[in-house]
């Protein structure tokens, strides 16, 4: 694929400066890049750099007004550089139609204009609308639907009863809609009388949203668990039963958010981090890596560290940790 300056610049909300007849090629990092291909740096200090690497233009910052290479101005240079991914790396296109090696059993429903890849098997009752792109390896459980134009990479697994988006983007073998069982009530995860019948209770993924590989997200069991619009969940991420995501959250890999949890719109999980069951995250958190949360938060707040508090209350006792230390080092007749 190969576009000019003037096309990215009107594509990514840039002002372009320099050779308009420039052709690009590609988009890759500083330390790969090759001529012909589209770099970026998010800070004024790394334009040296950027210039003598052998990118043909690259994307910068507002505060870089001039090169020798030909720049897109942006606000956002990551952004910028994520959206020219998706150009030059658009998403596979298939072909509508069932592919004869697919199962489709009784009482499924495939809309016209959507794809099924080989060995494929589509549950009775599901629903696959027009536009919806399910790769090969695939299960669609009975019951489950698949919104228009969504996109199943291989080997997903959907269990029955769930509710995929318009646009959702499933990676390589998640897995959506396993249950817990009447087991977690026996073994203590709650109250039997709370706990609801297993499949009482399903899973509804918003429109946009898009889930890692080998991510696990769990049905309801004793109310449905709901992935907001356009929340991003990584790879190997675990999201529990009952969980309430609001729209637009980051679950980073590896992370885990623990039944019936509400987290508000826009909030962000690093990776490693971890929400026990029950809890109320407000709009805008942001949990830091491998912090381990045990209690609700208000909107805005920023924990860290294990056990989790306020950023900087842990920020505060990290640094008198390291005083007590030179401290110490300095007076050795207070050491055991």
């Amino acid at each position: 694929m190969t576009v000019t300056l003037p096309f990215l610049a009107e594509a990514l909300d840039a002002e372009a400066l320099g050779d308009e007849a420039l052709e690009i090629t590609g988009v890759k990092g500083m330390d790969t890049a090759s001529p012909g291909h589209l770099t970026f740096i998010d800070h004024p200090r790394l334009l040296g750099e950027a210039e003598a690497c052998e990118a043909s233009a690259v994307i910068v910052p507002l505060a870089v007004k001039s090169s020798c290479k030909p720049i897109l101005r942006v606000k956002n240079p990551r952004l910028a550089f994520a959206r020219a991914l998706e150009i030059f790396n658009p998403a596979p296109s298939f072909a509508p139609g069932v592919d004869e090696r697919a199962i489709v059993e009784d009482g499924a429903v495939l809309e016209e204009g959507c794809a099924v890849g080989a060995n494929c098997l589509i549950g009775a009752g599901a629903r696959i609308a027009a536009g919806a792109r399910i790769m090969p390896l695939c299960v669609i459980g009975a019951g489950s639907t698949v919104g228009r134009n969504a996109l199943l990479y291989p080997g997903v697994r959907v269990y029955p009863g769930v509710a995929i988006g318009e646009g959702a983007t499933i990676y390589a073998h998640a897995f959506l809609g396993c249950g817990p069982t009447r087991s977690l009530a026996l073994a203590g995860e709650m109250a039997p009388a709370d706990a609801g019948e297993p499949g009482d209770f399903g899973l509804v993924i918003e429109e946009r949203v898009e889930i890692g590989s080998r991510a696990v997200v769990e049905r309801g069991l004793t109310r449905d668990t709901v992935i907001g619009a356009g929340t991003k969940i990584d790879n190997m991420a675990m999201i529990y039963h009952g969980c309430r995501l609001g729209r637009h959250v980051i679950v980073v890999s590896t992370s885990c958010i623990g039944p019936n949890t509400t987290v508000g719109d826009w909030c962000v999980f690093a990776a490693q981090s971890h929400a026990v069951g029950h809890l109320e995250i407000g709009k805008g958190s942001i949990i830091a890596g491998r912090c381990i949360l045990r209690t609700s938060v208000p909107p805005g707040s920023i924990f860290s560290g294990e056990p989790a508090r306020d950023h900087k209350e842990e920020l505060r006792i990290s640094a008198n940790l390291l005083k007590l230390a030179e401290y110490l080092r300095e007076r050795p007749e207070f050491l055991p």
